[in-house]
């Protein structure tokens, strides 16, 4: 009841009391803490969906807590085991399989956030990957039944490009649990922030050779992603009308994680390459920022499409890769000084506000780490999720300095199109005909 508070509240832009939903979440965890539960895999469900209440990225007993809980019963229930050699039944096989990359998903992207060393190693789990037939035997809704909105066919497609997303989105985590997380401590006014808050990587940076292999792997899964996928439009209006909205929310929530995945990658070549003072070459904070604006543009995207509470609610945080921007480029080339303007960062942390779990350090960052305190720090009564987005001209001028004054040569991903404009562009023959002819 308390996910399907939240996603709903999401869905609709509406906003329960936050009491309520406190409420409901501290029932929960007090039922699975006594023990009420007997059974492991209902319990292994119930923290799963706990996970999704949003919380403070550094809180005791918070979504890593949680998460970290499930994988200890996903390791004592076999799911990290191939469910081949475990039952004979489809059915079976397809729930075990569901269970472990939903856990997956969640504990890479919840890590990421966090900056703590990966939980699962890939060493330790032979699970295969997900196909489309294990959502024939398991589908992710009980059935195709017709709405308002759309035919039985329509709900079937609606089915395959869900259980598409959640192939791709596993893909996508393998190689994201291949970086380096990167920690960055509290910041508070003991001490600079600079020293508090600066990132580390909690290990050795891998070399430029390991840095780029990642990188090729992220260009292959953007190259080997579904037809159907590729082609796929962020258009909200095209969206109401046959009511696969949901489908674009996560189809959007993967590319979001596909962006922080290059924004990781960039910071960890940064890291690798500064010098102990903070100081980086030009390539490496070019390369940094370039790889920070797709985020910042996938922001206003979502806003615009009324679809940024719903990611926040399953994605990554928004706003750890740019504050790790802005922390790492501290000492920067004067011709980046527009780009650190503060005023901005303000007006971007109120509107993605407090169900992000970076928000209490993006709003301690406001408060200690800059020389000025913006009147519009969002510091004392945290701005839900839920809130009802700004558009039109405000929303447009939060990054108008940001994104106009950037020099040509940083644009090495294109954000201004789809990805699959991308992907069209270097299909030829009957492939860009075909993709064209579906969009």
């Amino acid at each position: 009841m308390l996910v399907a508070r939240l996603f709903l509240d999401a869905y609709e832009r509406r906003t329960t009391t936050p009491a309520i939903l406190r409420s409901m979440f501290d029932k929960a965890r007090l039922l699975y803490v006594l023990g009420w539960e007997t059974d492991q895999l209902t319990s292994l469900q119930s923290l799963l969906l706990m996970s999704y209440y949003p919380r403070q990225v550094d809180e005791p007993k918070g979504q890593i807590y949680l998460i970290s809980q499930a994988i200890s019963l996903a390791y004592a229930l076999g799911l990290h085991r191939d469910p081949v050699s475990i039952s004979s039944s489809p059915r079976a096989i397809s729930l075990r399989k569901h269970l472990w990359w939903s856990i997956y998903i969640r504990e890479r992207i919840l890590t990421l956030d966090h900056g703590s060393p990966w939980i699962i190693d890939d060493r330790d789990h032979d699970v295969p990957m997900l196909s489309l037939d294990d959502f024939t035997e398991f589908p992710l809704s009980p059935s195709h039944k017709q709405t308002r909105w759309s035919s039985p066919q329509d709900e079937a497609t609606k089915q395959r490009q869900q259980a598409q997303i959640l192939i791709e989105k596993a893909k996508l985590t393998v190689i994201l649990g291949r970086l380096i997380p990167i920690s960055t401590g509290p910041i508070t006014s003991d001490a600079p922030f600079i020293k508090n808050g600066w990132p580390r990587a909690q290990r050795c940076a891998k070399g430029v050779e390991g840095l780029d292999k990642i990188s090729r792997d992220l260009d292959r899964w953007v190259a080997d992603m579904p037809l159907e996928l590729t082609c796929m439009r962020d258009s909200h209006t095209q969206a109401k009308e046959n009511g696969g909205k949901t489908v674009l929310q996560n189809y959007a929530t993967v590319l979001l994680l596909y962006y922080v995945a290059r924004n990781q990658l960039a910071a960890l070549h940064w890291l690798q390459v500064a010098s102990p003072s903070g100081d980086a070459p030009e390539n490496a904070t070019k390369s940094l920022w370039s790889a920070t604006r797709p985020i910042i543009s996938q922001f206003e995207s979502l806003q615009e499409n009324q679809m940024l509470s719903f990611v926040q609610l399953s994605g990554p945080s928004i706003i750890r890769p740019l504050l790790l921007c802005v922390l790492l480029n501290h000492h920067t080339p004067f011709w980046l000084n527009p780009f650190l303007d503060t005023e901005h960062i303000p007006l971007l942390f109120s509107k993605i506000g407090d169900n992000d779990s970076y928000f209490a350090r993006g709003a301690s960052y406001l408060q200690f780490g800059t020389d000025q305190s913006p009147n519009s720090a969002p510091t004392d009564t945290p701005i839900t999720a839920c809130t009802q987005p700004q558009t039109g001209s405000m929303a447009h001028n939060v990054f108008d300095d940001i994104l106009d004054n950037f020099p040509t040569d940083l644009e090495e991903l294109p954000v201004g199109i789809a990805l699959s404009d991308l992907l069209i562009d270097s299909m030829q023959g009957s492939e860009k005909a075909t993709c064209e002819y579906l969009q």
